[in-house]
């Protein structure tokens, strides 16, 4: 009886020991992640670990956020998602993206990356980061420059973002103040209002335009450089802030303002009459004065009447009824 409970246990021994090893042989990392595939399952084990592929699980993180990055060099399981939020907001090459983010993740925020890579180019962006900005000391990038009723403060700047959509005036008097460009630009939605509002002053004097023209639009971080710089020299270094804005300050910048001039025939009477006109007259187009006359302390510029900021028509009503202007108003949809 004893030999026969010997070889008894024995058998449930090596049975013990056959399953177990058995099991073992068959088992893998991937054992509980959800999405592998005999496809993907031989690349995930070659470029990644125990540790890694329990944190894919735990993420729920599907292969199309990692595989075009598993191969390049410094790819960082734990970056996965801003690799693959990147790529959706900005297609490049996987090696570009890897870098980038390794490098400049604690530079922005996840909720703003999108934002910021449909706005910049990854080169723009590395420039800034790496390089900071020459005028503003310790700047912060603009996340999101295409919301219509952005106001530019502190240190925020939108260095060389150019925006979508500049087309060149036409159907109203104008001549670039900027030196060598012989057209005028502007977001395509303020072209149309602006050429009603110039029809509209010619009830002034019953002249084009009541005897105004347009000479600025949009402005180029080069441009805003050359005229920060003239103010300088104009104004001097304390006050050149009040004429100008530093480079990538500048409203211009975002294709939704104009300045008017008056033409050389008009004299100060009728200067007077297309300033009171345009108070009382550009918000009925989508306009607002964006640096009214007594208003300096709020917007830190001299008044100037003729500088117009498109908003469109509902809010430069509202604006035109509170008296407040684009600094003093909240906006809950930028």
């Amino acid at each position: 009886m004893k030999a026969k409970r010997f070889i008894f246990i024995g058998s449930l021994i090596a049975l013990f020991v056959f399953c177990y090893y058995q099991m073992n042989r068959d088992y893998n990392e991937l054992a509980r992640y959800p999405y592998a595939t005999e496809e993907n399952r031989d690349i995930i084990l070659k470029y990644l670990d125990t540790n890694d592929i329990n944190y894919l699980t735990a993420q729920q993180i599907e292969p199309k956020d990692f595989l075009p990055f598993i191969e390049e060099e410094g790819f960082n399981i734990h970056n996965t998602l801003w690799y693959s939020k990147a790529k959706n907001a900005q297609d490049g090459d996987p090696g570009v993206i890897v870098s980038f983010i390794n490098a400049y993740r604690d530079r922005m925020s996840f909720d703003d990356l999108s934002y910021l890579l449909s706005s910049y180019s990854y080169e723009t962006l590395r420039e800034f980061y790496s390089k900071g900005d020459s005028y503003i000391k310790e700047a912060a990038i603009i996340a999101n420059p295409n919301a219509k009723h952005l106001v530019i403060i502190n240190r925020n700047t939108l260095y060389t973002f150019r925006p979508s959509g500049l087309e060149r005036i036409a159907g109203v008097p104008f001549a670039n103040i900027m030196e060598g460009s012989t057209e005028v630009y502007v977001k395509n939605e303020v072209r149309e209002p602006l050429s009603r509002l110039c029809d509209a002053a010619s009830e002034i004097n019953s002249q084009t335009c009541g005897n105004m023209i347009v000479t600025t639009g949009y402005l180029s971080y080069e441009d805003q450089t050359f005229l920060y710089e003239q103010a300088l020299l104009e104004h001097g270094q304390d006050d050149a802030l009040k004429y100008a804005d530093y480079p990538g300050q500048s409203e211009f910048q975002l294709g939704y303002s104009v300045q008017l001039s008056s033409t050389e025939e008009a004299n100060e009477e009728e200067v007077r009459k297309q300033e009171t006109w345009l108070k009382e007259n550009a918000y009925k187009y989508g306009f607002v004065i964006r640096y009214p006359q007594g208003k300096e302390a709020v917007t830190g510029k001299e008044g100037n009447s003729f500088i117009l900021r498109y908003v469109g028509d509902d809010i430069a009503k509202e604006m035109q009824d509170k008296g407040v202007t684009l600094n003093e108003m909240v906006f809950h949809e930028q």
